[in-house]
């Protein structure tokens, strides 16, 4: 059921600085458990701790067409809060969400439709975070139910560059 490949959100000068953070699966946090609904995406220490300034790594839109649904700032509470997080549904169940960045871009907007290689916004540290990274989940609209990303998009290229 693959539909996105990693490498196709990001350019390919980004890419090789890029490694999973956090996957799907139960997170600690505040000495509490909670489901942590997608998988991580971050920048190599070394590369981060390299640059002058905040890290600006791009994500566009992998493939097309798709629909903004969401475009907004969410906070519930300090273990729940995806700071600044754009949706985009990509077919008739499922939408595509991506949380913690810097800035989405302006023209990202609800009822938007994207294509491939539209950009989507900046890498960041908004809402609950230990530090910048892309957060990708997937939701299902219907039941509001998240699944497993790894079902929808293949990540191996940043697995890879974990190594």
């Amino acid at each position: 059921m693959v539909r996105f490949k990693i490498e196709d959100f990001f350019s390919p000068e980004d890419l090789p600085n890029l490694v999973p953070s956090q996957e799907y699966a139960v997170a600690w946090v505040n000495d509490r458990t909670i489901p942590h609904n997608g998988v991580d995406v971050a920048l190599r220490n070394a590369y981060r701790e390299s640059l002058p300034h905040k890290p600006f790594i791009k994500v566009f839109w992998a493939e097309g067409p798709g629909v903004i649904t969401r475009a907004s700032y969410h906070f519930t509470d300090s273990l729940h809060a995806y700071g600044n997080r754009l949706s985009i549904s990509f077919d008739t169940q499922f939408e595509l969400y991506i949380a913690h960045l810097e800035g989405i871009f302006p023209t990202m907007r609800v009822g938007k439709e994207v294509g491939k290689g539209e950009l989507l916004g900046f890498m960041g540290d908004t809402g609950a975070v230990t530090g910048p990274h892309f957060h990708f989940g997937i939701r299902d609209k219907n039941t509001g139910e998240y699944w497993n990303p790894h079902n929808f998009i293949d990540f191996s290229a940043v697995i890879e560059n974990d190594g």
